[in-house]
């Protein structure tokens, strides 16, 4: 640790990749977003959840770097600004709040592709966007509210240069609370992950399907294997990039003397913005519809820049009635039609000012 905190080429190197994977996690996550915002056809209930991952996502990114990137370029203040800097912002108590919630939106896509494979018979269990909206809703508020004693208790130490948490004198409580997180975000709902795609898995891939099904039905299967890796995928990087994270926490409250190293907590940081950043790369790799939409997006943007913008109909009919004051304007018919024939008179007009220049 001595060597970290003593090589500048070490921190460096550590804030060069967390500010790599915080770029890669802020790109990624808002072009998820946008391609469900823009695309009506993409808003189903899962795709909404994602929607709300990538959400979760870009708040870790955002505790991430209030805490380990942003506090490089200025001097920390103390006193009571410095504490009340700490409890909202430089301490990184977003990234908590963002990672809860996305265990929320984890547990709940695995639930929708459960009951949409292996229930798919039982309406009532399907999950619909209302349901899905709702969802994500009482993920955002059960994170908040589990997440309060995050701020509470929070200093900043001169010489250590870091945020730390003052708990009360019990030892039983930062215990406790060390031991809840460990089993809500870590071992609960990796065990529900594990327990819902294994079923999915046996559906899909182990269940016996007749040999002769239509070609929809073959072509809806082998969605529904795509989407499958997919969340299994983002899940298995979710318990990679958050476990680590969760057995320091506790080792901190229950092993005495115990202190966070600068490297452990560089790399439980790097692990954390890891998974966040990955996701969306993730989608685009296994999922064909959202690499399309994506596509589309992107080349929609490209093109927008140079296509002129369409009249609207009231200006159009307005500058008509400059160019023609003769021309009646009375039916929607006729104005529809003459607003065509004025705008292709100025295109015809402008190509031959351009051929007469050449």
């Amino acid at each position: 640790m001595a060597l970290y905190s003593d090589s500048p080429t070490a921190q460096i190197l550590v804030l060069f990749v967390l500010s790599l994977f915080v770029v890669a996690d802020l790109v990624g996550n808002i072009l998820v977003c946008l391609v469900v915002h823009k695309n009506p056809r993409m808003r189903t209930p899962m795709n909404i959840i994602l929607f709300n991952l990538a959400i979760c996502d870009i708040t870790v990114a955002m505790g991430m770097t209030s805490k380990y990137i942003i506090t490089k370029f200025f001097q920390h203040p103390t006193g009571d600004c410095g504490r009340y800097l700490c409890t909202f912002i430089t301490s990184g108590n977003l990234t908590w709040v963002g990672g809860l919630a996305s265990v929320f939106c984890l547990v709940s896509l695995a639930y929708e592709r459960y009951s949409a494979i292996v229930n798919p018979i039982n309406i009532h269990k399907r999950t619909s966007k209302t349901s899905a909206k709702i969802l994500c809703i009482i993920a955002w508020i059960t994170s908040i509210m589990i997440c309060i004693p995050e701020f509470f208790g929070h200093q900043y130490s001169k010489e250590r240069e870091v945020c730390y948490q003052r708990w009360p004198a019990d030892e039983w409580l930062p215990q406790a609370y060390s031991m809840f997180w460990l089993f809500i975000v870590g071992f609960i709902p990796s065990t529900l992950l594990v327990f819902y795609y294994s079923r999915i898995v046996r559906s899909l891939w182990f269940a016996e399907h007749p040999s002769q099904e239509a070609h929809a039905q073959m072509a809806a299967l082998r969605y529904r294997k795509s989407v499958t890796k997919m969340l299994i995928g983002i899940s298995v990087i979710y318990m990679i990039g958050w476990m680590p994270t969760l057995f320091v926490f506790v080792l901190v409250y229950w092993h005495t003397g115990y202190q966070v190293g600068q490297v452990i907590g560089a790399v439980t940081a790097i692990l954390v913005v890891f998974n966040s950043a990955v996701n969306p790369y993730v989608y685009a790799l296994q999922s064909k519809s959202f690499r399309k939409q994506l596509k589309r997006y992107l080349v929609c943007c490209c093109q927008c820049q140079y296509e002129v913008q369409p009249i609207s109909s009231l200006a159009a009919v307005k500058s008509g009635r400059q160019l023609f004051p003769n021309m009646a304007y009375g039916a929607h018919s006729n104005a529809a039609v003459e607003v065509v024939e004025l705008q292709n008179v100025r295109k015809r007009s402008e190509e031959g000012n351009l051929s007469k220049a050449a």
